[in-house]
């Protein structure tokens, strides 16, 4: 399951970061006109806070599993235990 996770991990950090890491390369490498620049600029800012919100989920999970994740909001618990439900029995399917 740990091997699972950490490949998923992997993969869900990598594709925002190809994304990055591609569209900089495309400017790098042509002389960008005005369209080229807003996609580019678009996908790069789309993806790096796609990355930031990965990172600050992982960052809550290991907090979670450490027993230091404070939480500021109050919670609806049927809401929640309803879903944790739910998702533990389409897991056992």
């Amino acid at each position: 399951m740990r091997d699972e996770f950490l490949a998923t991990l992997s993969h869900e950090l990598r594709s925002p970061l190809n994304a990055v890491l591609g569209w900089t390369q495309i400017l790098r490498n042509t002389v960008p006109g005005p369209d080229l620049i807003a996609t580019a600029v678009d996908v790069i800012e789309r993806n790096a806070r796609l990355q930031a919100r990965l990172l600050t989920d992982l960052l809550d999970i290991s907090r979670a599993i450490s027993g230091n994740l404070h939480i500021s909001k109050p919670i609806d618990r049927a809401s929640l235990l309803a879903t944790v439900s739910r998702l533990a029995n389409r897991d056992r399917r």
